[in-house]
């Protein structure tokens, strides 16, 4: 039976005994079976008291359209892998997957064309999407080569974060918001 564990705030679906290596490999300790006095490790304790989180502002980094394509390939990959091998519902599946960013990226897409520009916006938040797709392929024996392309895209994407631009929206899509001739607002 497959589980589902949070993983920087993405949703990730792993068979038990995958969690239990990928987290024994970080030296996590599980608490010996049977063992009363143990909680789970997602579960907040009720009586701490959690200062609120304090507002982020998304950036974005600029992706080619090949890493656009290699993005989507991960994406679709990861979701056949997770649907064919897990008993998940479909939504947790596509969570997991992050093929439910696919249609904004097209979008995305879509609109740097028609402006003729040649890179493409990503949210920094949305690597995290990216992140736990591979971590799924991993888990559901997913293949090499996709996963081989993951690790690239995610080293690439690490590296452009320290770059990353200020967003905006334009006619709803995400959009660079120091292009030139810019007049909407800095989201």
């Amino acid at each position: 039976m497959a589980e589902s564990l949070h993983f920087k705030n993405r949703l990730i679906v792993v068979s038990p005994a995958a969690a239990r290596r990928c987290w024994m490999s970080r030296g996590i300790q599980f608490p010996a079976a049977g063992d009363s006095g143990s909680t789970s490790m997602c579960r907040r304790h009720r009586d701490k008291v959690y200062a609120p989180l304090a507002p982020v502002a998304s950036d974005v980094i600029a992706i080619t359209v090949r890493e656009l394509v290699a993005l989507v390939e991960v994406f679709e990959h990861a979701h056949a892998q997770i649907s064919e091998l897990s008993d998940a519902s479909g939504e947790t599946i596509a969570s997991a997957s992050g093929v439910t960013l696919v249609p904004s990226l097209y979008a995305r897409a879509g609109l740097a064309s028609i402006r003729g520009l040649r890179d493409i916006p990503l949210l920094v938040d949305e690597i995290g999407l990216l992140e736990a797709a591979v971590i799924n392929l991993e888990s559901y024996e997913g293949n090499e080569v996709v996963l081989v392309a993951g690790y690239e895209l995610l080293d690439n994407f690490a590296h452009r974060e320290r770059n990353a631009h200020p967003l905006r929206c334009k006619h709803g899509i995400l959009a660079f918001a120091d292009e030139a001739g810019d007049t909407t607002q800095v989201l």
